[in-house]
């Protein structure tokens, strides 16, 4: 289902430590890392470069190139 308004949460309510690390996806063959840069959750990506995500719901996020 798509998120509700009451569903949102503002980036303050999002601990970002607990999203830390490195992941890797078998179905494109690669490896994402996550960090805090300036208290900002970045994913980073060999080829695709950096880029900031935003929380939308728990444990879900947005961004504005992906």
């Amino acid at each position: 289902r798509a998120p509700r308004v009451g569903d949102l949460i503002a980036e303050e309510e999002v601990e970002p430590n607990g999203y830390l690390g490195t992941y890797y996806s078998a179905e494109l063959e690669t490896t994402y890392t996550a960090q805090l840069d300036e208290g900002k959750l970045v994913l980073h990506h060999l080829r695709h470069g950096s880029l900031a995500l935003s929380p939308v719901i728990k444990d879900v996020f947005s961004s504005d190139r992906w």
